[in-house]
């Protein structure tokens, strides 16, 4: 329980406040850090990583000056200083190898990397950092520990966002069948129910939803709850249940309400925004009475609101919040029935720059509906081909449907004559008579495994988990 957990270093550290400085105060401190860094409380987390870091420099701890600087570096990046967070945290990954502190290393791994790639917009340095890390696990014996399986799932989490999603898919399957830390087991659940999404696996993301509220219930600290809600309202949405996303956005934004965790809190906008501006469309498209069409806007303008005021609150300086800001303005002119061509083709830009290829492909599909709306189908053609293309080399279902209905109804030909795109998944090639489904089912059952367990691990229903015939 994280809630217990804080109130227990509170205490610790009530109770080393007057004692001269020492090794065990030092770490004291930046245990104390660390668990405020993990409840978004980031300047109280700085300021107890600082003044451990001052005690442990004055006594030579190095080992807790270390895992002091670790957290702070989470600190400064998650307050819009990226840069500022890489370099203490490569300052944090020569104090810990020097001091010997094998049990931080895979963290500053863990961390350097989601620095790398979210907050810095550099994904591919960002994969670097995590394999190396694993690397590094590997060198001291420890492929198979827990921390390894932590770095795999962060490592999932990077080639998710680059569009890598049979890799991810792969990584996943494997760390389902593995202990992991409650914490951790969240964030793996999360990818795996996101994958569903974006397969078009919506019953099977539904399940995911159920088995992962569990598991936030034992968590019980707010950025669970919103993490959870962020899902569950992404996952209405792509089911037309924009009521239902409004709603869970509402309560992810009210559990980090106490917090400082602005950048979720953007993302959080986005979704909303991207409900209201479907629900204001749909009641435009049924006459629907103005007062309805004027709450659905207050709405609207309080989510834009909320998410400019967290990009000021950061400064501006970190690449996914920036895109993810830029794509609530856009989506605001959607609610507004005015969607801007010119917005979504600049944030399609965005997401191209930072490798995003699913992000990308979303925005140029709202571009092309903003070009039809104002009579240029040509254009429309180009960038819809563009988004389809995409949505086809990821393997992605959702998005793609929506895509291809534009399409028919406008009477644009997706795929020119002579054209072909490959899709990430084209294997169907047997062996002994059996798929390479069936082949994966075949091995988990030789292992062992139970029905469940290999559902879990091939992302499919019990039911499906059958002996191949």
């Amino acid at each position: 329980n994280s809630k217990a957990a804080l109130a227990a270093y509170e205490e610790a550290s009530r109770l080393v406040a007057n004692e001269p400085a020492s090794a065990q105060k030092a770490r004291v401190l930046a245990g104390h850090g660390t668990e405020l860094m993990r409840q978004a409380q980031y300047s109280a987390s700085r300021a107890h990583c600082e003044q451990a870091i001052a005690v442990a420099r004055a006594v030579g701890a190095r080992a807790a000056e270390g895992r002091a600087l670790n957290t702070l570096g989470c600190d400064l990046a998650a307050l819009g200083d990226p840069e500022a967070g890489i370099a203490v945290l490569r300052q944090a990954l020569t104090l810990i190898e020097a001091a010997g502190s094998f049990d931080d290393i895979h963290r500053v791994y863990l961390n350097l990397s989601v620095i790398l790639d979210l907050d810095a917009g550099r994904p591919e340095d960002g994969l670097e950092v995590a394999r190396r890390g694993l690397e590094r696990m590997r060198e001291l014996g420890l492929e198979l520990a827990l921390p390894s399986n932590t770095l795999r799932i962060n490592l999932a989490w990077g080639l998710w966002d680059l569009g890598r999603w049979q890799e991810a898919e792969q990584l996943v399957s494997e760390a389902l069948t593995r202990a992991l830390p409650a914490t951790w087991a969240l964030e793996l659940q999360l990818l795996a129910g996101r994958l569903h999404i974006a397969r078009g696996r919506f019953d099977l993301a539904h399940e995911q939803g159920q088995s992962t509220a569990q598991l936030v219930e034992q968590l019980n600290d707010p950025l669970s709850h919103a993490f959870l809600q962020r899902y569950l309202a992404d996952l209405a949405v792509w089911q037309g249940d924009y009521d239902s996303a409004r709603s869970a956005v509402a309560k992810a934004l009210q559990q980090l309400a106490d917090t400082e965790e602005h950048v979720v809190a953007v993302r959080l906008c986005c979704t909303g925004l991207r409900a209201t501006a479907d629900l204001a469309q749909r009641a435009h498209d049924r006459r629907a009475r103005p007062s309805e069409l004027t709450e659905l806007y207050a709405t609207g303008q309080q989510l834009l609101a909320h998410a400019r005021q967290s990009l000021a609150m950061l400064g501006g300086k970190l690449s996914d919040v920036r895109a993810n800001a830029a794509a609530c303005e856009a989506e605001f002119t959607r609610l507004e029935l005015r969607s801007d061509s010119q917005q979504w083709a600049a944030l399609a830009g965005s997401w191209d720059a930072l490798s995003r290829p699913y992000e990308a492909a979303y925005a140029r599909w709202r571009q092309a509906e903003a070009l039809l709306a104002s009579k240029a189908p040509k254009a429309a053609a180009g960038v819809l081909r563009q988004g389809h293309r995409a949505t086809i080399q990821l393997g992605e279902r959702p998005l793609r449907h929506e895509i291809e209905r534009l399409a028919q109804r406008t009477r644009i030909e997706l795929q020119p004559p002579g054209t072909e795109v490959k899709p990430a998944v084209t294997t169907h090639v047997t062996k002994h008579g059996l798929t390479p489904r069936e082949q994966e089912v075949l091995r988990h059952l030789v292992e062992g495994r139970t029905n469940r367990q290999i559902a879990r691990a091939l992302f499919i229903s019990e039911k499906t988990a059958q002996r191949p015939r």
